[in-house]
């Protein structure tokens, strides 16, 4: 039996200024308590890949609430950072959040 997604969350900075630090977080549990295989992060509809100007890293939660966790670090944002970020699980479910620049 193929488990569901019940829950997926993304928060972090919505608003930020240039050469600020921009920081989101998305978490996602399915209800069977088995972490999702993968996050992946991105930008207006592009895929973000991990480089010195996005760092992505990711945790598994080993306890019974079988999450997973995957920050996106923006260390100095740039107005081409402006825009909509979206974390999409490996069983294509999804949350979205603006990133506006000051």
């Amino acid at each position: 039996m193929l488990a569901s997604l019940i829950e997926i969350l993304i928060r972090g900075t919505e608003r930020v200024g240039l050469g600020s630090q921009a920081r989101l977080q998305c978490i996602a549990r399915e209800n069977n308590n088995q972490q999702p295989r993968e996050l992946r992060w991105f930008h207006n509809g592009r895929l973000v890949v991990k480089t010195y100007r996005n760092i992505i890293t990711e945790q598994y939660n080993e306890n019974r609430d079988g999450y997973t966790l995957s920050e996106l670090t923006i260390p100095r944002v740039e107005d081409a950072d402006r825009g909509q970020y979206t974390c999409k699980t490996d069983r294509k479910h999804q949350a979205s959040l603006y990133l506006t620049v000051d």
